[in-house]
C-alpha cells in the first residue's frame, strides 16, 4: 500500500514539474504591472508608497492566483488522474505538494521582486527602503504559503463530492465575501480591539486548516469513478 501510494505521489510531481516555471513567470508578469502602477503613483505625489504597493499587490494577486491553480489542480486535474489506476491518498498528497511548491516558488519571487523593488526606490527617491520583511508581520508568510492549497483542497474536495453545484455555491459564496470586503471589514476592524488581532488571525489559520483537512476526506470519499 506504502509503495504504491509512495509511486503515485513521485508519478504526480514528476507528471507536473514543468508548470512550476508558471508560477515564476507569471509573479514576473504581474511585477511589471505593479511596477507601472508604482510609477503611477509616484507621478501622482506619493513615492513612499510605492514599495509597499508594489509587494502588496504581488502578495495579493499570488494568493488568488495560487488558489485559482490549486482549484484547477485538485478539481480537474484530480478526476483526469484518477482513471490512471492512482491511488486517492498518493494523489492528493502529490497534488497538494505541487501546489504548496507551486505557491512557494510564486511567494519567493514576490519576496525577491518586492526587496529589489524596495532598494532601487529607496535608492533613487533617497527614502529608507520599506524591505518585505519590514512591512509584512512574519505570521503572514506561513500563511500565503499554505492558505492557497488548503481551500484548493477544500474547494476541490466539495465539488469531487458534491457535484459542480456545491462549487457554484462556493463560488458565488466567496464572490459576495469579496465584493461586500469594503463595506464589513472597515467596521469590523473599528469594533474589534486591536489587541484580538493576532488572535483573530490564529483563528482564520485554525478554520482553513480544518477546511483544507475536510476538503482532502471528501476528495477520498468522492464519486470520482
Amino acid at each position: 500500500m506504502n509503495r504504491t501510494l509512495n509511486r503515485t505521489l513521485s508519478a504526480t510531481l514528476r507528471y507536473y514539474r514543468a508548470d512550476l516555471k508558471w508560477a515564476v513567470f507569471i509573479t514576473a508578469l504581474l511585477g511589471l504591472l505593479c511596477e507601472a502602477l508604482g510609477i503611477f503613483v509616484a507621478v501622482m505625489g506619493e513615492p513612499e508608497a510605492t514599495s509597499l504597493l508594489v509587494l502588496s499587490i504581488l502578495l495579493g494577486g499570488g494568493v488568488l492566483v495560487n488558489l485559482l491553480f490549486a482549484v484547477q489542480y485538485l478539481l480537474n486535474n484530480y478526476s483526469l488522474l484518477l482513471s490512471f489506476s492512482s491511488t486517492r491518498r498518493g494523489l492528493t498528497a502529490g497534488l497538494a505538494l505541487h501546489c504548496l511548491t507551486f505557491t512557494a516558488l510564486q511567494v519567493g519571487t514576490a519576496f525577491v521582486w518586492g526587496t529589489v523593488t524596495a532598494l532601487v526606490h529607496g535608492a533613487v527617491l533617497g527614502l529608507p527602503p520599506d524591505l518585505p520583511w519590514q512591512c509584512i508581520p512574519w505570521p503572514v508568510w506561513p500563511a500565503l504559503l499554505v492558505v492557497p492549497t488548503l481551500l484548493g483542497l477544500f474547494f476541490g474536495g466539495m465539488v469531487q463530492r458534491f457535484g459542480r453545484r456545491a462549487g457554484w455555491v462556493l463560488y458565488f459564496l466567496f464572490l459576495g465575501v469579496c465584493g461586500t470586503t469594503s463595506s464589513w471589514l472597515p467596521v469590523l476592524a473599528h469594533r474589534v480591539p486591536s489587541v484580538s488581532y493576532p488572535a483573530l488571525g490564529l483563528g482564520g489559520v485554525v478554520l482553513v486548516l480544518v477546511l483544507g483537512l475536510l476538503g482532502a476526506r471528501f476528495l477520498q470519499r468522492s464519486s470520482v469513478q
